[in-house]
């Protein structure tokens, strides 16, 4: 049986919290999700509490950052693509 998406989005609600105030009062959720924004703010060991203490006991916290490139190859290629397109084609030719 295939997932019935509309079934499952009508459970489902998102909030957008300021993640370096913690004024979140007693909500709790069910999940946390910050996708590359912990990494620039100030504080992120207060950032990641005040993730941790909006949890339900059974939340979750998902989390992404750019790690350094040596234990992390995708920033490395990310830029490495996209000055090679800055190379190739159109206006964007450079020449030697």
């Amino acid at each position: 049986m295939p997932w019935d998406f509309e079934r499952a989005a009508a459970d489902v609600s998102a909030q957008v919290l300021d993640a370096i105030s913690d004024n979140w009062g007693s909500r709790r959720v069910d999940l946390v999700l910050c996708r590359l924004g912990l990494m620039h703010v100030p504080g992120p060991e207060s950032v990641l509490e005040n993730c941790i203490r909006s949890l339900k006991p059974d939340g979750r916290l998902a989390l992404t950052v750019w790690g350094p490139t040596a234990g992390n190859p995708w920033p490395k290629a990310i830029m490495t693509a996209t000055m090679a397109a800055s190379f190739i084609g159109g206006a964007g030719v450079r020449k030697g």
